[in-house]
């Protein structure tokens, strides 16, 4: 998945999901998603057969396979983004996959981040669009990313003293 700002309120999204048939008929294959609203879906360049279903357990959105083989499903959408001033943040609805990316570019540089709570969940790279993360999404559950600026630290909450005594009696 690749995610990036999309004005003041949203966050768009497109995923490149490999999709794999080995049978010699119509199988239909849940997406690894919650509930959201596709804008398009795309299987090997052509408009892909998406189903909705109502289920509890989370994958309404099922798609259409109709022979054996490797193929390309190419899905967009967007997500609300939460902005408070310079911070903000979104969630992304998205279950387990065997293997997956999830790659967000930042809106602005330098700023701290927290995936799911964490500073350490994801890497940062820099290109010559500007900076973004790379986080991993095998695990599946929600995604959520918060962003603001970096604070800056007075140098006296890093300063540690330290005083001690020795007392030996005999």
């Amino acid at each position: 998945y690749t995610a990036a700002a999309a004005g003041v309120a949203r966050v768009s999204v497109t995923g490149r999901l490999v999709l794999y048939s080995f049978r010699n008929r119509q199988v239909v294959v849940p997406l690894p998603l919650g509930a959201v609203a596709l804008a398009s879906a795309q299987l090997d360049g052509r408009p892909a057969p998406i189903l909705t279903r109502t289920t509890r357990g989370g994958r309404p959105l099922t798609v259409v396979l109709r022979k054996p083989g490797r193929h390309l499903l190419v899905i967009r959408f967007d997500v609300p983004l939460v902005r408070n001033g310079p911070a903000g943040q979104f969630v992304l609805p998205l279950q387990a996959v065997p293997v997956g990316r999830l790659a967000f570019r930042l809106p602005a540089d330098n700023l701290q981040l927290r995936v799911n709570g964490s500073s350490t969940l994801f890497r940062r790279a820099r290109d010559d669009e500007g900076e973004r993360i790379d986080v991993p999404i095998n695990a599946g559950g929600p995604v959520r990313i918060a962003w603001q600026p970096r604070q800056a630290r007075d140098v006296a909450e890093d300063l540690v003293q330290l005083e001690s005594h020795v007392e030996v009696e005999l």
